[in-house]
């Protein structure tokens, strides 16, 4: 129903549905169905979209314009782990839908300028609460930047270095994180 109504909306429905009245029907309910949601206030659609599971709302931003302005509202986003594997991934970490994500996982090893651009992307998501940089170098990020992802806002729960502590930048960002959540 969700794609007739979107095919309606952009007239993609050929004219020749107009004719068969079955399609007719169909069309008409799809364009009643459709004001009907498009004159819902944006709170009241807003709500809506939180009941939403993941699958549906991804296809419900796919809509029209509307849809998909409201449905960018980070606060429907929290719910998933970003997977971050290539430099796609690292773009998807700036937009709007992604402020408020609480878990990114690094599948795979990051480039040291990659690296660096995610740790940068982290300080920003001022709600993370969950990340996992295992198999990844950290040597090539600067020590002040990793710590200060680890740092900000302190919500951060869980990190995963994917490796053993040992040299002195390692200490070095642990002891500041310990310092930041202690």
């Amino acid at each position: 129903l969700i794609l007739l109504d979107s095919l309606l909306q952009e007239n993609l429905v050929s004219p020749r549905c107009a004719k068969v009245p079955e399609m007719r029907k169909m069309s008409d309910m799809s364009n009643v169905s459709m004001n009907t949601m498009n004159s819902l206030p944006t709170e009241i659609l807003e709500r809506i979209l939180h009941l939403l599971p993941p699958s549906d709302l991804r296809m419900v931003v796919l809509v029209c314009r509307r849809w998909r302005e409201i449905g960018e509202d980070p606060s429907l986003w929290t719910w998933g782990l970003v997977r971050v594997a290539s430099r796609g991934d690292l773009d998807m970490l700036h937009t709007r839908r992604l402020q408020h994500v609480q878990e990114i996982g690094v599948g795979g090893q990051l480039e040291s300028l990659e690296l660096e651009e995610l740790v940068r992307a982290v300080v920003r998501l001022t709600r993370l609460k969950y990340l996992d940089l295992y198999g990844n170098n950290l040597s090539s990020v600067e020590p002040g930047l990793l710590s200060e992802a680890v740092m900000q806002g302190t919500t951060l729960e869980y990190l995963d270095l994917g490796r053993p502590v040992t040299g002195q930048v390692d200490k070095q960002i642990v002891e500041q994180a310990r310092q930041a959540i202690g």
